[in-house]
């Protein structure tokens, strides 16, 4: 499985040649997708430089993304909106993600969303089942210590999961938390790992990234296995 988001699709710097090589990679491994917002930029309404300097025009970007959609819905498991995918909401009334993906039966949620795979068999011939909790992401995330904070208290309001997926802050990342649960069925005491991670955007080294003395960006992408046979993920940069 390969979470993937913030491809800024218009915006002028977007390495399209990455998000290709991306959906490659999911294809080739027979992979499943979860989106993670920002597929569109949509530049700021007020500023006429940005609407003037887009890579792509909008209406060009929908009819790209929407074919994209079609190509993909059997593979994608869920789409979160992003703040760049909520501007047009705001200032229009239009959620043009979530109409894209409602067209096409691709569950879509806005704020933050819970998902649950079974797979396989296990020990007791039941499926394996696995919970994630996904959402875009917020805050500027300048420092490493400012995207490990966002990526931990986004998983700090969820109970019971194994791993949170997110955007926005453009950088490929895997943290672990553990956690201690109290189980009263056979009153003991159990160590949950929860696996934090956030993925890469496709912008190359854009201006404001320049200016605003950001590092320069790192396209690689997290990969998730999920076992059938026992509870366990294995999950790597590539």
């Amino acid at each position: 499985m390969f979470p993937l988001g913030d491809f800024h699709f218009e915006e002028p710097s977007t390495r399209h040649e990455i998000i290709s090589s991306w959906l490659e990679t999911v294809e080739r491994e027979n992979g499943y997708i979860i989106f993670l917002g920002d597929l569109f930029d949509i530049a700021f309404f007020e500023d006429i430089s940005a609407q003037q300097e887009v890579g792509l025009p909008l209406t060009s970007a929908v009819k790209t993304m929407a074919k994209f959609l079609d190509r993909y819905k059997d593979r994608i498991v869920a789409v979160v909106e992003g703040n760049h995918d909520q501007r047009i909401r705001k200032r229009v009334g239009l959620d043009l993600l979530g109409v894209l993906c409602e067209e096409r039966g691709i569950p879509y949620a806005r704020g933050q969303a819970g998902i649950i795979i079974r797979l396989g068999k296990g020990r007791n011939q039941k499926a394996v089942s696995y919970s994630f909790a996904i959402t875009h992401g917020f805050g500027g995330g300048r420092t490493k210590g400012a995207k490990a904070q966002m990526r931990f208290w986004i998983a700090s309001v969820w109970e019971q999961i194994d791993a949170v997926l997110v955007g926005h802050i453009h950088e490929p990342a895997i943290d672990m938390w553990t956690r201690l649960e109290i189980d009263p069925r056979n009153e003991v005491i159990r160590t949950r790992e929860i696996l934090l991670i956030s993925v890469p955007g496709a912008l190359g080294y854009a201006e404001y990234a320049q200016k605003k003395s950001y590092p320069p960006p790192s396209y690689r992408l997290p990969a998730l296995t999920l076992s059938g046979r026992e509870k366990h993920i294995e999950v790597s940069l590539i």
